[in-house]
């Protein structure tokens, strides 16, 4: 008898995966795997490049060239207010610019020089701890009493670290012929912060919301003066 004729075998699964060359599907996803390998390194390099940046925060120092300078100018007037500063000055030409005052005709250089520093300095005594300091007391001019008397104080700050800066200018000066107006000394001034702060890193100054108007505002109200060349009511609302 002959022997029944043999069969091809054929061959396993797993043999077949082993030998069949990688199609075209095979090669779009590795290529696939690396670019999202190649995305998550650099999320991780971008992460680590934020947590070593410095944390955003306030800070002392200003990036604005406007600085401020204390005392009278050199033609012995008040000096008007630096850009970007809260600030009021009867000398500035802008929105800083606050409106000078008649003190009371019957009062004296002395008297006026007197009234200001009390009500600048009760601060301090009814407190009873450090407040505001008086600076400067003097005559513009020594040879020329009628130039007029410089007073000038530190005051607790809008900011912690900087004390806001009070100066006073109290001379005679010409009559206006307007009607209305009263005669007396007149009293020109300028109330500022010690400093710009600005928030990093939009480098945006930091307002004090009208603190200075206010605060010389009350001022006048509580020394009974007037502003200077208004007589409408609406001056005092």
């Amino acid at each position: 008898m002959r022997p029944p004729p043999s069969r091809p075998q054929r061959a396993g699964k797993s043999a077949s995966r082993a030998t069949a060359p990688p199609g075209p599907g095979a090669t779009a996803g590795s290529g696939a795997g690396q670019e999202r390998s190649t995305r998550v390194q650099r999320r991780h390099g971008l992460l680590a490049l934020l947590l070593a940046a410095p944390p955003a925060k306030a800070v002392e120092e200003s990036p604005y060239s406007g600085r401020l300078e204390l005392g009278l100018s050199e033609r012995g007037r008040i000096r008007p207010c630096p850009s970007n500063y809260n600030c009021v000055s009867t000398s500035s030409l802008d929105e800083s610019h606050a409106s000078s005052w008649t003190a009371p005709s019957n009062e004296s250089t002395t008297e006026v020089c007197e009234l200001i520093k009390d009500y600048v300095l009760k601060e301090g005594r009814d407190r009873k701890q450090a407040g505001p300091v008086l600076v400067v007391d003097r005559l513009v001019s020594d040879s020329e009493p009628e130039r007029g008397r410089f007073l000038s104080f530190d005051v607790p700050g809008t900011f912690k670290d900087e004390p806001d800066h009070l100066e006073f200018l109290i001379k005679r000066t010409d009559p206006v012929e307007w009607e209305g107006e009263t005669d007396g000394l007149s009293v020109f001034f300028r109330s500022s912060a010690g400093g710009v702060q600005w928030v990093y890193p939009f480098q945006t100054p930091v307002s004090d919301f009208g603190k200075q108007r206010k605060r010389m505002e009350e001022l006048r109200q509580e020394l009974g003066f007037v502003l200077r060349g208004c007589e409408l009511l609406e001056c005092y609302q």
